[in-house]
């Protein structure tokens, strides 16, 4: 379990709203190239990605890449003031200087999710529904081409999504304690359903943002008030081979304080 552990380590990165010092908003001298922004790959110690120009000093958090690690997509402040999708990507010349998302559409936009074949991108928003309703909804983008299709609304409510290989949805939902873990399974490309988790991670806790592993063998996710959180603690569990969930385990050892947790495609 313990290798198990750390290998899962070396694979996650984290977002933290604080790292206890002001970033400035300095750029970087020359341009950022290769994987991960040209940053030192994932290690087991956390620190600041791609300072100055992913993270600065406005408030950045949920990150996800293209299957390439071409494309990159973050949730920041915007320059209407409220939260929005910015966007990257790799050229001949470097990263280019992160933008506002066409697709965010100037409105409140945030935990963008790029699906396992990288044919769907997730994200939240206020943006108008169908119905002219103004209301906080789950949105989806389809691939066409080099581009994204217009932003149609998933169904159900399924805030800061990641998936499984077989379709399946893990995201937040509400629960008892405010908010919960949740799925929804893919059956012939529709979506059943959404049902939250249960025991061990339905409680009076609050529980969300959840990063599953793409064979579902181990979920993260974070937690504000489960004993020993500090400010907002992230928590592990493991599958069992009888389909049974571990007591999560709660990861302040190697990360005291952190959320958003997500695995790159590699």
């Amino acid at each position: 379990m313990r290798k198990t552990f750390i290998r899962i380590l070396l694979l996650v990165y984290v977002f933290f709203n604080s790292m206890g010092a002001a970033l400035t908003d300095v750029q970087n001298s020359k341009p950022l190239k290769g994987p991960y922004l040209g940053q030192d790959p994932p290690g087991i110690k956390p620190q600041v990605f791609a300072p100055a120009f992913i993270s600065t000093s406005e408030n950045e958090f949920s990150i996800t890449f293209s299957p390439d690690l071409k494309e990159c997509y973050f949730t920041r402040t915007g320059s209407n003031g409220q939260f929005t999708i910015f966007f990257t990507k790799e050229t001949e010349p470097g990263w280019i200087e992160p933008v506002e998302a066409d697709f965010a559409g100037g409105t409140f936009s945030h935990e963008p999710y790029i699906s396992i074949d990288g044919k769907t991108l997730f994200f939240g928003s206020m943006r108008p529904l169908p119905s002219g309703k103004n209301e906080y909804s789950t949105w989806t983008l389809n691939k066409q081409g080099q581009s994204w299709s217009n932003p149609q609304p998933l169904g159900f409510l399924a805030m800061y999504i990641t998936q499984t290989k077989d379709g399946t949805l893990y995201f937040t939902s509400r629960g008892p304690g405010g908010a919960c873990l949740a799925k929804a399974r893919c059956e012939n490309g529709h979506y059943q359903e959404p049902e939250m988790l249960d025991k061990p991670f339905l409680s009076d806790y609050w529980d969300g943002h959840p990063c599953v592993a793409p064979d579902e063998s181990w979920l993260i996710f974070d937690s504000e008030n489960r004993p020993g959180a500090k400010e907002c603690g992230l928590f592990i569990s493991f599958r069992t081979e009888n389909g049974d969930w571990t007591t999560p385990h709660h990861m302040i050892d190697k990360i005291p304080a952190g959320r958003f947790a997500m695995i790159s495609p590699d």
